[in-house]
Parts: C-alpha cells; structure tokens; sequence
C-alpha cells in the first residue's frame, strides 16, 4: 500500500506528537493544529498545514493501535 507520512518522516511525526503535548497557555489545552504548524515553521523551518498536521497525528495513532493488535494476536 501507500506510505503514510508519519513512515516517510519518522522524525517530523514525533515532533508533532510532541507539540500536541504541550499545553497551550491561554487555553490550558494542546497546542491546536495551526499553532502546531507555525511552531514547525518559526522553529525549526518546516512548512507544514494544519491539515498535515492533523494527518500526521491520525497516522500516529492508527499505528499504535495496529502495534497493540499485532503485540496481541501474537500472544
């Protein structure tokens, strides 16, 4: 099949992941897709969409969910 994103750019996929940790100040939230991108942007100079950014993190967690099925069907 296809390469998901998160395949393709491992490294990009876990500083997504890490900025969706964070904690927004004025909201007391995660950092929002948009806010995401610009961070990418400003901080490391990536230009990434919010929908990529929203993508990305759907990738990550459709992963981990496959992961946990293979760990259990293997048992």
């Amino acid at each position: 099949g296809k390469k998901r994103l998160s395949e393709k750019h491992p490294e990009l996929a876990k500083m997504v992941v890490n900025y969706r940790k964070m904690i927004d100040t004025k909201t007391h939230k995660p950092l929002s897709y948009r806010k995401i991108s610009e961070r990418l942007g400003s901080d490391h100079g990536l230009i990434v969409s919010h929908n990529t950014v929203h993508r990305i993190l759907d990738d990550v967690v459709l992963m981990k969910k496959e992961e946990r099925n293979r760990k259990r069907r293997k048992i």
